[in-house]
């Protein structure tokens, strides 16, 4: 697999099992476990959701990817490009969510994109 490919992979999945585990909580509620009966109910309530074990098998996808990509490229590439995830996760918070995001947060992501943005023309300027 060229280098292009992993990365995209690792970002849909990493993505994606953000996205999968959000909703799965959101569908289990706040977590209180005060004694080991409330510990042992939240669990099932974890083990029983479709939508965590979703994320879950997203989430490990995307660790695979991600290894595979530092076992071929430098870390100072892979961590900087894989910072678009933050972008993306936060687009589809407000599209598959129904998150409600500021315009503060929606700035910071735009800085993130941009430095995500240089490191990749960066690295693609030093393969010419």
């Amino acid at each position: 697999m060229n280098r292009t490919i992993v990365i995209l992979l690792h970002i849909v999945c990493q993505v994606f099992g953000d996205v999968w585990l959000s909703r799965g909580m959101r569908e289990i509620g706040a977590v209180n476990v005060p004694n080991l009966g409330a510990f042992v109910a939240i669990a099932i309530q974890f083990l029983t959701s479709p939508w965590i074990w979703l994320g879950i098998a997203f989430l490990i996808s995307s660790l695979i990817l991600y290894l595979v990509a530092l076992s071929r490229f430098d870390l100072s590439y892979v961590l900087p490009i894989t910072a678009i995830t933050y972008v993306l996760s936060t687009a589809l918070a407000i599209l598959i969510l129904r998150e409600h995001v500021s315009a503060l947060r929606l700035f910071g992501t735009c800085i993130i994109t941009a430095g995500a943005f240089v490191v990749g023309w960066d690295e693609q300027q030093q393969s010419r």
